[in-house]
């Protein structure tokens, strides 16, 4: 995830009826074009999710991989040369994944491949056997009969389709989030919830795609535009947060952390999808001022980055920042396969292409880039409502 900030400003008001300009007519694009070239010549962050993956492995909040994880962290952002590395405070919970077996013993016996969900409470010590009722849905199982559910293991076999934003997957995650919840309410001994990928291994995965790649891509890209322009004129901010999954326990609080200082920062953008090529720009800027860096747009255009809608929460862990004002930006990328792996074993390095990485890193440092060396004010975030 990553910020960038300076001292308030006023908006550009260089370009007020909004004209398209000239793709390199502004020192911001140079900026921003420059970088572009580096980036292009540059695997930093698929090296950077290597040293991630290999070095530190399986992350879960609050266990002991965590702790590797935030340590390495501040040595690897020391080691890139960022000028201030500094931890805040974030109280999450402690629970480790133990060991998972199940299998179906009637009426054809097998053996199956399972990973407890994050908390999960364990079963009793000699484990547990019960029939199987299955439901397609969570509302399917929350308006079942009790007496078909009662003292039964409850299966939720929800079908996640495949496609480039990742949309079907609001439809799954009900289950993961309250699937335990529903099931308990109806007297279930367990809840058994299908992937929404595919796994074929038994190993804990080690967080590539989900989310050592946006990890890798923020950390390089603010250390490519440092290398090509030096000292930006406004912050450029890294920003890694703790424990997203268990409701982004880091992203609340580093708003209250920082409530008394989010006026100076100019906008925000969050990678979390996985390491594909980016294909669209979603903002939130103020609509007076949306159209203002159209050559930046140009630019992106020409590597297959589509302007989209203004509307956009730029992801969960940045999802309350516009409450107060700070605009927000989505790179959407390509995530076809990404759940294919989410969530599963198979989330490993291998699955990072290094173009496609590189792609994503060169479309982050361009904005990155841009966004740092101008004047260009956004704020504050459009009005959806």
């Amino acid at each position: 995830m990553l910020l960038a900030s300076c001292a308030k400003t006023p908006h550009n008001l260089q370009n007020p009826q909004n004209a398209i300009v000239n793709i390199a007519s502004t020192p911001a694009l140079a900026h921003a074009l420059k970088v572009k070239e580096n980036s292009q010549k540059s695997s930093l962050s698929y090296q950077i999710v290597k040293s991630l993956t290999v070095e530190v492995g399986p992350r879960i909040a609050g266990s002991q991989g965590d702790k590797r994880a935030v340590a390495w962290a501040e040595a690897k952002f020391n080691e890139l040369g960022f000028d201030k590395v500094y931890k805040q405070a974030v109280r999450v919970r402690n629970w480790e994944r133990g060991f998972a077996d199940a299998k179906v013993v009637s009426p054809f016996p097998q053996t199956l491949v399972i990973s407890a969900l994050g908390g999960s409470i364990a079963t009793p010590e000699k484990g547990l056997e019960a029939k199987v009722v299955m439901f397609d849905s969570l509302d399917s199982l929350a308006g079942a009969e009790k007496a078909k559910v009662e003292g039964n293991i409850v299966f939720l076999n929800t079908r996640m389709e495949r496609d480039r934003a990742g949309s079907f997957y609001g439809q799954v995650v009900p289950n993961r989030v309250s699937g335990a919840v529903e099931a308990a309410k109806q007297g279930a001994k367990a809840v058994i919830i299908r992937s929404v990928g595919t796994d074929n291994s038994r190993f804990a995965h080690t967080g590539a795609l989900d989310d050592g790649a946006g990890v890798g891509i923020v950390m390089a890209a603010a250390k490519l535009v440092k290398e090509a322009v030096g000292q930006p004129k406004r912050t450029i901010r890294v920003v890694l947060y703790a424990a997203e999954e268990i409701g982004l326990v880091g992203a609340y609080q580093y708003v209250r952390t920082n409530q008394d200082t989010l006026e100076n920062i100019i906008f925000a953008a969050e990678s979390d999808f996985g390491a594909g090529q980016i294909y669209q720009l979603d903002t939130r800027f103020a609509e007076a001022v949306r159209n203002d860096p159209a050559d930046l747009y140009s630019a992106l255009k020409m590597m297959g980055v589509e302007l989209g809608n203004n509307t956009t929460n730029g992801g969960p862990d940045v999802s309350m920042l516009p409450n107060y004002g700070v605009t927000v930006i989505a790179l959407k990328q390509d995530g076809t396969y990404y759940f294919d792996y989410h969530h599963t074993p198979n989330d490993t390095l291998d699955k990072i292409k290094p173009e496609d990485i590189q792609q994503n890193q060169t479309v982050w440092a361009m904005i990155t880039a841009y966004m740092a060396m101008s004047d260009f004010y956004p704020r504050p975030a459009a009005n959806t409502k």
